[in-house]
């Protein structure tokens, strides 16, 4: 099993990265309040962090209970990481909605007791419309093609 285990030392490290990651980051323990919450987060969600900072992420994102991502953050706390694909999410701070995929880590103390979960939180859905477009225009190739050979 491998876990992130945070220090003081890291604090700076952690601090850079809630600031400048294009990928959304939050935390939340195991009372699944929302501990910490990156820039990225911000921006996307339309809630600073001050806001959501203490606040359970079922309750302030209704979506996350909705799309069961509890089962994730389950696995996370019992110290294995898990990863969600292709989920839908709408925030309604921003009326920002589309897909993520989301990587939860488990975080531990200095006993190695799991205290807390990493989220990596990308959007995705400018990726999937891309997708979209491309089976589309092969589906249009495909059909041009078959009609000459005919």
């Amino acid at each position: 099993m491998e876990t992130l285990n945070l220090t003081r030392n890291g604090e700076m490290l952690v601090n850079l990265l809630l600031e400048k990651s294009v990928d959304g980051i939050f935390i939340i323990d195991s009372e699944f309040r929302i501990m910490e919450w990156s820039r990225a987060m911000e921006n996307l969600s339309g809630e600073n962090k001050e806001y959501v900072l203490g606040k359970n992420i079922f309750e302030t994102f209704p979506f996350f209970e909705a799309i069961e991502e509890i089962k994730f953050i389950r696995k996370a706390f019992g110290g294995e990481e898990a990863l969600s694909t292709d989920r839908p999410y709408y925030f309604q701070g921003s009326n920002n909605k589309g897909f993520f995929e989301a990587s939860y880590t488990p975080l531990t103390d200095v006993a190695n007791r799991v205290t807390g979960t990493l989220v990596i939180f990308r959007d995705i859905t400018q990726l999937r419309t891309f997708d979209d477009q491309l089976i589309n225009l092969t589906d249009k190739l495909r059909e041009s093609i078959g009609q000459k050979t005919r």
